[in-house]
């Protein structure tokens, strides 16, 4: 998969959704953010189990190849940033 987007718009999203990731949980998986490609945009989602965000980046996808991607919030944010 190849995605193509603004730096900022992803930063900008990645702070969103990681308001909903949970520090502390037994489930490592929920520390994560979910990087789901779609035909126009890519799709940022993080849960704690009783709240949940979403939000759309707008982007360019090649190459779309069915699956998604979870990183560790931290990681993605300083990576992206």
């Amino acid at each position: 998969m190849k995605v193509t987007c603004d730096r900022r718009e992803l930063h900008e999203g990645l702070g969103t959704v990681a308001r909903a990731v949970s520090g502390r949980s037994s489930l490592p998986i929920l520390g994560n953010v979910l990087l789901d490609p779609g035909t126009d945009a890519l799709r940022l989602a993080a849960t704690d189990l009783e709240l949940g965000m979403e939000r759309l980046v707008p982007a360019r996808v090649a190459e779309l190849d069915p699956g998604d991607i979870t990183s560790h919030d931290e990681l993605a944010q300083h990576y992206f940033a």
